[in-house]
Parts: structure tokens; C-alpha cells; sequence
């Protein structure tokens, strides 16, 4: 990663809170909050810096998040390139990224319930049903986001939990302000207020209501990882015995290069999300792991992801 250190602490603070002010940030990267302005200006103007997205808990708004694994066979590249397009159309897909290795695509969906799942999958499968040769679907049960530990090389940022059980109520005034700090955590609230039709003072009380009752569990900033030189990995473990995964939340939550951990309900347990510069960089965490916890593995794989076209922590 081509960054000045100041930039690599900046980038993890906007990771860790990124609606923490200037002068905040200002203190650990210890710079002026002037300085810290103009560089969170110049790594936006670079692209590296894409957004600050809120991460929201779903779970505590009565929906299911899942996603849906997908290898097709006997396809041309202009053919993939016609799927690619018509996945991207999709409304529904909150999250989109084109794979190598065991999967050709990742699809992400946030729905109210098993039966507006079942009619996307089968939207999407009969689709293109002649060159689908296979497919896995997974349910989230719990998400544990750790932050980018990798950029600082500390162990700064406590796990944080999103999709933890517990529905709690909101209202069109709660959801018009969550969609906002989901697109963009960094408003003030005066222009959050503007938005909404409210006062700052209503957003800021509806705000830290939110937050206290775990619905929004994390402001972050969304980074371009191909202009860092960085590539995400998913990793699929099935355990011999689910009693053992906090053993790997644990030890996930050290690794650095690991920025969150899905526990699942699928043919696997859990689903690490790796940031790495290399190859041997991510083989070398497998062979570690496996090191450590090899006789808890019942099974693992792993895909990259090639190119990622779409997250969303809000729908």
C-alpha cells in the first residue's frame, strides 16, 4: 500500500467512526484538524476514499440478509458479461461482486421473510437456468465487523456485533434518517434535518436512539481496496463442532488482515472476509489457521473476489 502513515491512521479512524469529527481524528493521526480536512479531501479526489456508509443492523428491523453462491458452466465471456449486467438490474441485490475460484458470482439480499427469498432466487435462477451448474445460499445469523487493523498494524478496534436478535420498532421518521446516514455517514445533521423535514435537534435525539438500541451499529467509510493494492477473500470453514467457534471469533478478531467474521446457516459455519496484498499473503493465514484449529475443521474453501460492484449495509 502505497499511503503516508497519517493517511493509513485517517483511513482507520473514518473505519472505525467516521462521523467522529475532525479534531478527533486530528488527535490520533496527531495533526491539526485543517490537515486532516485536506487530507480526507485529497483521498476522496484520488478515489480511494468512495463513501462513508452506515452498517445497520437488519435483524433488529425485522429482515433476513442471505446470499446466494453462483457457478454457471459452458459460458463465453460475452455471456458473463450479459449476466454481470442483468445482476446488476436487480433491485433487490444489495450486495454484487464477480468471483474466482469456487463461485462465478456473490449475490447479497435483504428480505422480509422466506418467501420473498425463494421468488428472487427463482427469478434469478430461471434466468439463466441451461448454465447454472451449481449454487449454495447462506443465512446470516450474526456479523462481527473488526475493523482494518492492517492499516495502522494495532489492535485498536473492539468487534462490534451487527445482526444480533432482537426487533425493535422504528418509524418513517427513524427510516428516512437511517437511509440518509447510509448514504452518507458524514452529513451534519443540520443537512440530515434538511432532508428529513425535521430539526437537528429531532435527528440528533433519533439518532443516538437508534444507536443505543443496536439498530445502527457502525459508521465506516468505503475504500476503493484495487487502488491500495489490496484483494478480498472469502473463507468457508464447517466446524466439526459449532461449540468451538468462538475459538476463530477470537482469533479472527486478532488476525489483522481479517475485517469481519459472518456466522452462517449454510453447508459452513463461518465466513471470514480478508483483506491481503498477495496470494501468499491470504495462504499464509489459511496455513496458520489450520496450524491452530486444525483438528476443529471439518472442511474450508475459499474464493477471491474479482471485482466488487455493490455493498449496501441498508435496505
Amino acid at each position: 500500500m502505497d499511503l503516508h502513515k497519517t493517511e493509513r491512521v485517517i483511513l482507520c479512524e473514518l473505519d472505525c467512526n467516521s462521523r467522529q469529527t475532525l479534531s478527533s481524528i486530528g488527535k490520533r493521526a496527531r495533526i491539526k484538524k485543517e490537515s486532516v480536512h485536506y487530507r480526507i479531501q485529497q483521498l476522496e479526489a484520488k478515489g480511494i476514499i468512495k463513501g462513508y456508509p452506515s452498517i445497520v443492523s437488519l435483524a433488529k428491523r425485522g429482515k433476513m440478509h442471505a446470499e446466494f453462491y453462483l457457478k454457471f458452466r459452458n459460458v463465453t465471456r460475452p455471456l458473463k458479461q450479459e449476466i454481470l449486467h442483468y445482476l446488476q438490474r436487480l433491485p433487490e441485490a444489495s450486495e454484487l461482486a464477480s468471483c474466482r475460484g469456487s463461485w462465478d458470482f456473490l449475490i447479497g439480499v435483504v428480505v422480509n421473510d422466506v418467501y420473498e427469498l425463494n421468488a428472487f432466487k427463482n427469478h434469478v435462477f430461471n434466468a439463466y437456468a441451461p448454465y447454472l451448474a451449481t449454487s449454495s445460499l447462506s443465512f446470516t445469523i450474526e456479523t462481527y465487523f473488526f475493523g482494518r487493523k492492517y492499516l495502522v498494524g494495532k489492535n485498536i478496534h473492539l468487534a462490534q456485533q451487527v445482526d444480533a436478535p432482537g426487533k425493535e420498532e422504528t418509524d418513517a421518521l427513524d427510516e428516512a434518517i437511517l437511509s440518509e446516514l447510509a448514504r452518507n455517514a458524514r452529513q451534519s445533521l443540520r443537512r440530515i434535518a434538511e432532508i428529513v423535514g425535521s430539526t437537528p435537534k429531532t435527528v440528533a435525539y433519533r439518532i443516538r436512539n437508534l444507536e443505543q438500541q443496536g439498530i445502527v451499529q457502525k459508521y465506516t467509510v468505503a475504500i476503493d481496496l484495487e487502488k491500495l493494492g489490496l484483494t478480498t477473500y472469502k473463507l468457508l470453514i464447517r466446524l466439526k463442532n459449532s461449540a468451538h467457534k468462538k475459538r476463530f471469533f477470537d482469533y479472527f478478531h486478532t488476525q489483522p488482515n481479517t475485517v469481519s467474521v459472518r456466522e452462517v446457516l449454510a453447508q459452513w459455519n463461518l465466513e471470514p472476509t480478508i483483506e491481503v496484498e498477495s496470494p501468499e499473503q491470504f495462504y499464509a493465514i489459511i496455513e496458520e489457521m489450520e496450524d491452530r484449529f486444525g483438528e476443529s475443521i471439518e472442511s474450508h474453501s475459499s474464493f477471491m473476489l474479482d471485482k466488487i460492484y455493490r455493498t449496501s449495509y441498508y435496505s
